[in-house]
């Protein structure tokens, strides 16, 4: 299980322990559903009201990212600029994640063609953020990797974006945050 750490590439060691489960799902296991806000905040219960997020189209974000998922990364604070962000309240108890989560999305693109990346963070007490983990998905590909089809433009579509086995202790005063962007170069 890792324990937060400062976004830094050049990080020397990981702190965190081992964690050994005797069945996958662990016993203890709770999933928890967290809600995009029309505030861009971060919420446990779903909303009462709707709300329309744009994102320009920017395909030249994500190098603040790093070249690749599994490396340490910088700060995330500039990527996020260009991003739809949401943040939720800082955290009163400490807060584990293990396994993979996923981003269920209700979109549009007005291009045939669009990508959509989601990122897990965590955001120190500083306001730096430390990337968790990150998913993806190519719209054309929604339904099937083998058969792809084109977005129909302006197409309200249901979208599930997995995101990579994690595993992620969040201290308490720190805040989750899920970041959504259309691109993410050079690591898609």
């Amino acid at each position: 299980m890792r324990r937060w750490f400062p976004p830094d590439p050049t990080l020397g060691q990981i702190p965190g322990e081992w964690r050994s489960e005797k069945t996958w799902p662990p016993q203890d296991q709770k999933v928890q559903a967290f809600y995009l806000e029309p505030d861009h905040s971060l919420g446990n219960q779903s909303p009462s009201t709707s709300a329309v997020h744009s994102l320009k189209y920017i395909p030249s974000i994500g190098v603040d990212v790093g070249w690749e998922a599994f490396d340490l990364q910088p700060d995330q604070r500039p990527v996020d600029a260009f991003s739809l962000v949401y943040d939720s309240t800082p955290i009163e108890t400490e807060n584990a994640i293990l396994g993979t989560p996923e981003i269920q999305l209700r979109a549009s693109a007005t291009a045939p063609l669009a990508n959509w990346f989601a990122r897990l963070s965590d955001v120190a007490p500083d306001g730096s953020v430390t990337l968790i983990t990150i998913g993806g998905l190519n719209g054309a590909q929604r339904e099937s990797m083998a058969n792809s089809q084109d977005l129909e433009p302006g197409k309200i579509y249901s979208l599930r974006l997995p995101m990579r086995f994690t595993s992620w202790i969040f201290p308490m005063g720190h805040r989750i945050r899920v970041s959504i962007s259309n691109a993410q170069w050079p690591m898609f």
